[in-house]
């Protein structure tokens, strides 16, 4: 029996309103609760006070939820260019009205990386009085009696919270305008003063804000638990699916139903939980789960080396996808939409998932967006989905820590996080690191958004910037060869931090693991040993030498990189046999596209009058002159790779000319 104390301290917070359930069918006996109120800057300020940003109800190194996390996303150069305006009458609008805010009751152990001590609050019975609903100490419901003695839909809430958070997931933007006209937030605090200062701000403001508040009850006293979290995203993904302007990486952040989705939200709940924001190993700090541009856009900040819609393709293509593009001789995508694999992501789910699904009650095709997808609609079955691939997140998470130059990004992180705390800077330097790089409130690309604004510099930007200097400084010097720091800045923002890389890179290792047993501590150690033996190389290698072979580096042509990183393992791992290995390699590849490069420059140097009838008209001394000079062109590339030669590798060359692809070329070109 739960002992209630009425005591008027523990419930600090009493609100008027109509009371409301709502239920489906599908909820086993589960519903929410609706209290519909409203706060205002009088008699319900303290309501107002209370419907805070999760930024300020915890700090995000206390937060081991991705959708709490989700939820300190907030826009205050919204808030302060549209919603406040509007709210004042200064956005050519003669009315200003705000539909309601959704906010639920959360108990506060529930938000935090805390081992949860207690279940959700449940209902107590043992309460004689029959108008008065009581969940512990937490909360409780009091209706007010009809004439007939039945109790109303109307009745008084009365809230702890000093236990309970009020947690907004719908309108967090509309209620924090609600707060900066009401002078409930102080507009002067060091960072959002970037977006609040020029605002004029009356002494009063007389307008009501909705407001509805939300919990969770079984009604039917079945074993179903309440997890007020799963729930609450429920909710939230659903409200915020609905809106305007969303990046991409935000809409797989916040899809509750397409696999992959799943799979990348699980992976960054699981990087969440482990490491939070910390610098020294891969965690929300470097993975950009807040960035709210689209991967084009080419926004990232400098300190994130991977964000939502490169690891979404990651797991696409490794998990959710066949093996067309994991063979050795494909250098690129050719189709530029992204097509569903649904045989192989079944397969999969059923595989490695829950082998009973159903796949037509439980897996259904949607054909409302760019191609077909899977779209899973079983609770259990989306639960699993981060459960099952525990493992492979572990995996992924150490290739990230240990490959060499993310290692190198990782300690950059790391000595910047520690500069932060040692007191060598002063307390701004660290609000800043703290809000605007570890804090998960999207801060950084609300601040580029200004800043491409104005003409002027604040604090706030030199502050910024000397933290993103000091950051590149102390990756630099990681490095122990020296090397251009333009060229490895280059190299991180265009390359490391590329889709085609990152896909590229994780495919390598599992496409050895599945065909020959390699496991990732061997994978990564021969990728490190020749990067410690070859870092200029292994640069030259991803760069000069992949555009020689497939030009620029977009995401479809992500196994050109896979072939390389093979190349690379298989450079100092004989044992390793690959069906063509020679025939197929980047280095055959580099001379195919060379010679073709090679035979476009001869017919463009001869006129029209000396164009040969025939290409065998050419003169062989020429012929034979250009290939050997392309032959030696391609061994010197190689070896400044750092790779080995091929023993026969003018005989692969020589072969590769009288290959179908080549001759065809040849005889496109022949008039």
């Amino acid at each position: 029996m739960i002992t209630i104390n009425n005591n008027a301290n523990n419930f600090n917070l009493k609100l008027n309103g109509i009371v409301g359930t709502s239920r489906t069918n599908k909820t086993n006996g589960l519903a929410i609760k609706v209290f519909s109120t409203f706060a205002n800057a009088n008699e319900q300020n303290d309501l107002l006070r209370q419907l805070k940003p999760m930024r300020e109800i915890v700090e995000a190194s206390q937060l081991s939820d991705l959708s709490s996390l989700l939820q300190r996303d907030l826009n205050d150069k919204r808030v302060a260019d549209h919603l406040v305006p509007y709210l004042l009458g200064e956005a050519n609008n003669a009315f200003a009205f705000f539909p309601s805010i959704i906010a639920v009751l959360i108990p506060n152990h529930f938000l935090t990386a805390e081992e949860e001590q207690s279940a959700y609050p449940k209902l107590n019975s043992d309460i004689s009085d029959s108008n008065e609903e009581c969940f512990g100490d937490l909360w409780k419901l009091k209706y007010y009696p009809q004439n007939d003695g039945n109790k109303s839909n109307i009745g008084e809430l009365f809230i702890n919270t000093n236990k309970v958070s009020l947690v907004v997931i719908d309108g967090q933007h509309r209620a924090n305008a609600f707060r900066v006209v009401t002078k409930n937030f102080d507009t002067n605090q060091f960072v959002y003063s970037e977006f609040y200062s020029n605002l004029q701000i009356p002494d009063a403001f007389n307008s009501d804000l909705p407001v509805t508040i939300i919990w969770f009850e079984n009604q039917m006293n079945s074993n179903t638990s309440v997890d007020p979290k799963f729930i609450s995203r429920r909710l939230f993904i659903d409200v915020n699916n609905n809106a305007k302007s969303i990046s991409h990486s935000r809409s797989i952040l916040l899809d509750d139903f397409d696999p992959i989705a799943v799979s990348t939200r699980g992976f960054y709940s699981y990087l969440a939980q482990k490491n939070g924001f910390k610098g020294d190993t891969i965690s929300l700090l470097q993975t950009a789960f807040d960035i709210d541009s689209n991967l084009k856009d080419k926004k990232q900040n400098d300190i994130c080396i991977t964000n939502p819609e490169i690891i979404y393709d990651v797991f696409y293509r490794i998990f959710f996808n066949n093996r067309t593009f994991w063979q050795w001789n494909q250098n690129e995508i050719k189709a530029q939409r992204f097509f569903y694999d649904r045989q192989s992501a079944t397969k999969y789910l059923k595989d490695k998932i829950v082998q009973n699904i159903s796949i037509n009650s439980d897996i259904e095709e949607d054909y409302s967006r760019y191609s077909t997808k899977l779209i899973v609609t079983d609770d259990e079955t989306i639960k699993k989905i981060p459960e099952k691939l525990k493992e492979q997140y572990e995996i992924i998470e150490k290739l990230f820590n240990n490959f060499t130059f993310y290692r190198i990004h990782l300690t950059g992180c790391e000595l910047t996080e520690s500069a932060m705390d040692s007191g060598r800077y002063s307390l701004r330097f660290k609000d800043v690191w703290r809000k605007v790089f570890a804090g998960g409130e999207g801060l950084f690309y609300s601040l580029e958004q200004i800043r491409s604004n104005r003409s002027t510099t604040t604090e706030i930007d030199l502050i910024q910037k000397e933290i993103i200097e000091l950051f590149i400084s102390y990756r630099n010097e990681q490095f122990k060869k020296s090397i251009d720091e333009a060229l490895i800045s280059k190299f991180y923002s265009q390359t490391l931090s590329s889709k085609a890389f990152q896909v590229g890179f994780l495919t390598a290792y599992y496409h050895l693991n599945e065909q020959h047993m390699i496991e990732d501590q061997v994978f990564i150690e021969k990728i490190n040993n020749f990067i410690e033996d070859h870092v200029d190389g292994f640069i030259y290698l991803m760069t000069e030498f992949r555009k020689q072979i497939i030009g620029e580096l977009d995401p479809k042509k992500w196994p050109t990189i896979q072939n390389l990183f093979i190349r690379i393992f298989c450079n100092s791992h004989s044992t390793i046999q690959i069906h063509n290995y020679k025939i197929d390699s980047p280095d055959r590849m580099l001379f195919s596209k060379s010679y073709i490069n090679a035979i476009d420059a001869l017919f463009s140097s001869l006129s029209l009058n000396q164009v040969p009838e025939n290409f065998d008209a050419i003169d062989p001394t020429i012929y034979y002159n250009l290939i050997d000079s392309i032959i030696t062109k391609c061994t010197d590339s190689i070896s400044l790779s750092g790779l080995n030669v091929f023993d026969n590798y003018r005989e692969i060359c020589i072969q590769s000319i009288e290959s179908d692809e080549l001759y065809r070329y040849i005889k496109i070109h022949n008039p």
